[in-house]
């Protein structure tokens, strides 16, 4: 489904991602955990090319590029087989929940608005915001914000949903309605890389852990080998860390 062979990018003088190869099989669920700072989010941001690498090969199915490279095309086709949720939502503040769904169905995909629109209806009902079609950006909580990112994302229908730490911009209590619509829809068999801090919620819904420090693949296993099994001093160190400083948080 995915592979990503010898990806390594740079800012400035600091190595961020180091050689890094990695292949995800469909319907996986690849938790990426790790320090702050040390290539997660870069990590995804190269798979869609919203950063472009010194180094890397990319195949998502059919499709290949070397992600140095390619023509206007070739990243256009890369960005609809890969959709990612952000940090801050990206929706179009003067558009509605309803219309920010439809945007990429249009634009990119060129459905036409009847269409699209059924669509649209169809994934925000998923995601519990069928009363909330009409309402802007400024009008909807944090939560609900990034329901409508999520149901943007499922309505392109890619081959690969990214997850940038979703929740970071919410206050813990609804954090809990975000977290509780990716399960539903991991559930769905989409292939999903999931980076967050939500130790407890990564460890319950992937099916498969990494653990990057200083841009690299440091662990890689199944939820319960990497977090009470490591093999890496650097990771025991991060897992118990994590475990010392969690309070509750939300468990499926």
């Amino acid at each position: 489904m995915l592979n990503i062979a010898h990806l390594s990018k740079r800012f400035h003088q600091n190595l961020v991602l180091n050689d890094i190869s990695l292949t995800v099989q469909k319907g996986e669920i690849l938790g990426i955990i790790g320090p702050s700072g040390t290539g997660k989010s870069t990590l995804l941001r190269c798979i869609n090319l919203l950063e472009k690498p010194e180094s890397g090969h990319i195949e998502i199915g059919a499709f290949s590029m070397e992600l140095t490279g390619g023509n206007r095309r070739d990243i256009l086709e890369l960005r609809r087989r890969s959709e990612m949720v952000f940090q801050q939502f990206n929706l179009f503040r003067r558009k509605t929940a309803l219309q920010n769904v439809m945007e990429g169905l249009i634009i990119v995909q060129k459905m036409s608005k009847s269409k699209a629109e059924i669509i649209a209806r169809e994934q925000l009902d998923a995601v519990g915001l069928s009363d909330r079609l009409y309402h802007y950006p400024q009008h909807l909580s944090g939560g609900q914000q990034q329901r409508v990112a999520i149901a943007r994302a499922l309505a392109m229908r890619p081959e690969i949903l990214l997850f940038d730490e979703p929740t970071s911009a919410l206050d813990p209590e609804l954090t809990g309605e975000v977290l509780d619509t990716i399960k539903k829809t991991a559930d769905m068999g989409f292939t999903m890389l999931l980076v967050s801090h939500e130790m407890n919620f990564v460890r319950s819904i992937a099916t498969r852990i990494i653990f990057i420090d200083g841009g690299k693949i440091v662990e890689d296993g199944p939820p319960d080998e990497v977090f009470n099994h490591p093999k890496s001093e650097r990771a025991r160190e991060f897992i118990a860390k994590m475990n010392r400083l969690s309070g509750p948080e939300y468990v499926i």
